[in-house]
């Protein structure tokens, strides 16, 4: 349990630098759709050893399963990854982690909506602090209720990051599920198909 908190710290901290380098790289004339390929070529190496080390192992996959992690793997790196590099051009660092980190809230309510889990008073009062700290967030960097330009690309960009929250929440959700089939196959197959998928719509697009 240590070692998979000391892992989830450092994914944290890792994921949170993200936004650090994609604004350095907004300065710098790159667009979202830029970043996405950026990060595909510096993640496909890792996923690509990955899934090598497992089919040696002899794991095979059914056909089934496959399109659903490539599902899973647009809803998470394709959809969330465009809305979030969208988002990030509008509105600040502090803004973006914060309406990010929400994401756990979403689990919480997908899961109490369609899968028939139960909702505990501590958890509901926790989603509230939450949401409540965004909501100062919100306030203290837009100002509710202004009509500038300023505060309309801001609701832009808040609005690009919760579309990427809500995507990402569902592939945690299935994700879930499909880790206790696939394993780590899973992850890196659905990641390949995808990056895959994202050079050629950016090709197509070019």
């Amino acid at each position: 349990m240590l070692a998979g908190a000391a892992l989830a710290v450092g994914s944290s901290a890792l994921f949170t630098g993200k936004v650090i380098v994609a604004k350095l790289a907004y300065a710098r004339g790159i667009d979202p759709l830029g970043m996405v390929l950026l990060r595909m070529v510096f993640a496909s190496p890792f996923f690509a050893v990955i899934l090598i080390f497992e089919l040696r192992r002899g794991v095979r996959v059914p056909a089934r399963d496959v399109a659903l992690a490539m599902f899973f793997g647009l809803l998470s790196y394709y959809l969330a990854s465009i809305l979030d590099f969208t988002g990030i051009q509008y509105i600040s660092t502090a803004l973006e982690r914060m309406t990010l980190q929400l994401s756990p809230s979403f689990v919480v309510l997908i899961g109490v909506l369609f899968l028939g889990e139960k909702l505990d008073l501590r958890v509901l009062r926790a989603i509230g602090i939450g949401y409540f700290g965004v909501a100062l967030m919100v306030y203290s960097e837009m100002g509710l209720g202004s009509q500038s330009a300023r505060s309309a690309q801001s609701w832009i960009g808040v609005i690009c990051v919760l579309g990427a929250t809500l995507s990402f929440s569902f592939y945690v959700l299935g994700a879930e599920r499909m880790m206790r089939r696939m394993g780590l196959t899973f992850v890196a197959s659905s990641m390949l198909l995808d990056e895959s998928f994202t050079l050629v719509k950016l090709l197509g697009i070019l």
